[in-house]
């Protein structure tokens, strides 16, 4: 039977979990003068699609496996393909079933536990949520139950909506152009412009859907229509940052991760992020959001 939503609430925040969907984040609020401000794209009612909440997690890898095949331990490994062109996305987390472990007022910790299969790891991961009065701390753990080591990412997908309000400020240096089948081929310097997401798109590309390098691990959001300023901070590992806006979208996607795009397959030609990680280890990082006038 499916788990119901789940609900936690400190000071003016409120936050609801799906945890049957994803452990998605379906609505993110602040309280203002008797009505609720979205600081993430909430979730329309009644649907259980990943792709519409506010945010979910990326578990154990983030973004593009090309064609879902890569090398590890002397062996091809095939994965489903979950996405157009024939690649393999996100890693599982986003469409599986969590269970709820604790749950209090302003907290809540869910798990699962992935067995083996054409992802050949067994593994266990974690994602707690917690409020302060200001701000949101999500912080998700993979930790490896085979016994051998497995490739490792985390990161997470958030969604802001209403783009002409204000866009994204974020400090980079460099970023990943992609190939035609959107996959990394080449990376170069950049000096984006203070918003990433106002109609700026890397060179050769004809819309932004694109990994970060050099990130300082802080990014801001600027919500004008309800005079607040939405700070993501990325903490630890999430050394990356991708930023997708499709053009004409009423959002658009800042996504703090710990691996490029692709990364199993580049980690000998490039500083890819990804983690090797050894039987019964685990890999944990935290994102926070953080609301200010």
């Amino acid at each position: 039977m499916d788990q119901p939503p789940i609900e936690i609430a400190r000071e003016a925040l409120r936050l609801e979990i799906d945890p049957a969907h994803g452990s998605v984040i379906r609505r993110f609020a602040w309280r203002q003068g008797g009505a609720e401000v979205d600081l993430l794209r909430p979730a329309p009612a009644g649907s259980t699609d990943p792709l519409d909440s506010g945010c979910f997690p990326l578990v154990p890898f983030s973004n593009r496996i090309g064609l879902g095949r890569f090398q590890w331990n002397g062996r091809t490994v095939q994965l489903h393909s979950n996405m157009m062109g024939g690649h393999a996305i996100h890693g599982h987390g986003w469409r599986r079933a969590w269970q709820v472990e604790r749950h209090d007022a302003a907290r809540a910790l869910l798990a699962y536990d992935y067995e083996p299969g054409d992802w050949p790891f067994a593994y266990r991961a974690e994602l707690s949520f917690e409020l302060s009065d200001d701000a949101l701390a999500a912080t998700l753990t993979v930790k490896n139950r085979g016994d051998e080591t497995m490739p490792a990412g985390l990161g997470f997908h958030p969604y802001f909506g209403r783009r002409q309000e204000g866009g994204l400020r974020a400090d980079v240096s460099g970023v990943w152009l992609n190939s035609d089948t959107m996959l990394p081929v080449r990376h170069v310097a950049v000096q984006p412009p203070e918003n990433l997401v106002g109609g700026w798109h890397p060179p050769g590309a004809d819309y932004l859907d694109h990994c970060f390098t050099g990130w300082s691990g802080t990014a801001t959001i600027d919500l004008s229509q309800a005079g607040k300023t939405l700070t993501l901070t990325g903490g630890g590992a999430l050394r990356y940052l991708v930023a997708y806006a499709p053009d004409g979208a009423d959002f658009f996607c800042a996504e703090p991760v710990s691996n490029i795009n692709n990364a199993v397959n580049l980690r000998d030609q490039a500083d890819t992020g990804l983690v090797a990680l050894e039987p019964g280890a685990a890999m944990s990082t935290t994102m926070t959001l953080r609301v200010s006038a």
